[in-house]
Formats: C-alpha cells, sequence, structure tokens
C-alpha cells in the first residue's frame, strides 16, 4: 500500500514538471497575431529643409561580409555604405548609377567602432555631401543640399535608419496634419526580455502585423522626434489572452 501511494506521488511530481516544462511563454511558435497602425504629426515646413537621417549600427558580430545600405544626396549623387571584414571572402557590391564607400570592420568591434568607422569612411568620400555628427553608435547624417531625395534604405545590412527630417524644397504653410506613416520599423518586445525581439515594416496605409505567437504580454514600440529634436521611444502593451488571437495594438503616433 505504501508501496503505491509513494509510486502514484511519483508520479504526479514528473506530470507537473512535464507540463510546466511544455508551457508555453511569449514569443514566436503560436497561432496568435498582432496588427497595428502608425501615424505621424508632420508639420509643413515655412522653409526648405534638409533631409536628415539617423543609422543606429550594430556591433561587428551581426554584420556579414558585404552587407550594404543606401543614402542620396540632394544634387542627385546616390551612394551605397558598404562593410567589407578582411578575414572572410567577398567583394565590392559595385552597384550601378551608385558610389560605393567601404569600411573595414572585423567581428570583434563594437556598435560605437562600427559607428565611428563609418562615420570616417563617409567623411572620406562624402564630406562634400553630407554633414555627419557621431554620438556613440548612433550616426546622424544632414544632407548638405536642401530638398527631398529618396530616403536611405538599409538593403543586407542590420543598421537601424530613419528619416528624421523629410527634405523639402518649397514653403509650406506651417500647419500640421496627422497622416499614416509608410516603411517604419515597429520593434516587438516578448515578455519581460530586455531588447526587441522581432521588426515589422508599415505599409501604404501605415499597418503593420506580427503573426505566430503565442499567448502572453508583448509591447511594441517606434521611435518618435520630440519638440527638442531627440529622438524617443514610443511604446504601447498588448496582451494576447487566447490561442488563436488576432490582436488589435493600439496606435503608436509619431512626430515626425
Amino acid at each position: 500500500m505504501h508501496k503505491t501511494i509513494k509510486q502514484l506521488s511519483i508520479f504526479a511530481s514528473v506530470a507537473i514538471i512535464g507540463l510546466s516544462s511544455c508551457k508555453k511563454i511569449e514569443g514566436p511558435g503560436g497561432r496568435a497575431s498582432i496588427s497595428g497602425n502608425v501615424s505621424g504629426v508632420i508639420t509643413n515646413n515655412s522653409t526648405p529643409t534638409a533631409e536628415t537621417t539617423t543609422i543606429t549600427c550594430t556591433p561587428g558580430a551581426v554584420i556579414d561580409d558585404n552587407d550594404y545600405w543606401l543614402i542620396n544626396a540632394a544634387n542627385g549623387n546616390q551612394y551605397y555604405i558598404w562593410y567589407d571584414n578582411s578575414n572572410w571572402v567577398g567583394g565590392d557590391p559595385a552597384l550601378s548609377g551608385r558610389i560605393g564607400i567601404k569600411v573595414d570592420y572585423n567581428f570583434s568591434q563594437s556598435n560605437a567602432v562600427i559607428a565611428s568607422n563609418t562615420s570616417a569612411a563617409m567623411n572620406a568620400l562624402a564630406s562634400s555631401d553630407f554633414t555627419i555628427v557621431l554620438n556613440n553608435d548612433i550616426l546622424t547624417i544632414t544632407n548638405v543640399g536642401i530638398g527631398q531625395v529618396p530616403d536611405a534604405e538599409d538593403m543586407t545590412s542590420p543598421m537601424a535608419i530613419d528619416v528624421q527630417t523629410q527634405g523639402a524644397g518649397s514653403t509650406g504653410s506651417g500647419s500640421t496634419a496627422t497622416v499614416p506613416i509608410v516603411d517604419e520599423r515597429v520593434y516587438i518586445i516578448y515578455g519581460d526580455d530586455d531588447y526587441y525581439s522581432d521588426i515589422a515594416r508599415t505599409d501604404a496605409s501605415g499597418n503593420y502585423h506580427f503573426n505566430y505567437l503565442e499567448e502572453g504580454n508583448y509591447r511594441l514600440y517606434a521611435f518618435s522626434i520630440n519638440t527638442n529634436g531627440i529622438k524617443e521611444q514610443i511604446e504601447v502593451t498588448v496582451e494576447i489572452a487566447s490561442k488563436k488571437e488576432e490582436a488589435i495594438a493600439p496606435d503608436l503616433v509619431l512626430m515626425k
């Protein structure tokens, strides 16, 4: 009798441990989703402006040899910034119609060093088209020329690229309007994680979508510009309460 009770107790303990080990937490692998929208308060400038872009650099360990991103100047010059690790076999992407700027790097370099290397390489070849301010791992790149240009774009690189000020060549009324923000990065954080786990891009209507999520709590954020011209994080929270829920996130409204 005592042996049977002991066996049942052991079985129950194993079952509980097994159930605990199979419990899903926030993250991928489920059948739920989160949708949302990003809009921005846009000011029609009363004077022409130069386009300003920020590049947030990553450590060398997450850059692949020959990764590159694009940036354009108001005078028509078009550039690609590419990363070359001499320890790996690779070569210049050689994009037709664009000016290549090579940035030497290695896997052991920090994000701040990668940013410094990128700034130095751009200043050497494109200082007549851009002014660059280096702040730790963030480059603030401002067009020397005034006017609208195609936005900078990451192609194969892991760099985070955000247009802070859209270039404008004609005067406006100085009024503001709220419009959908197109091609904006939205970051998602799973549960209590310290850093973002995935990124979505907004479509032409400012909508974004994260699929295949488990039940749990999620944080979503995008970057805005405050009244002092400083980049800041705007965040909303979402709870997925059921396995197949299509959760709708509160709107992310940014200043641009």
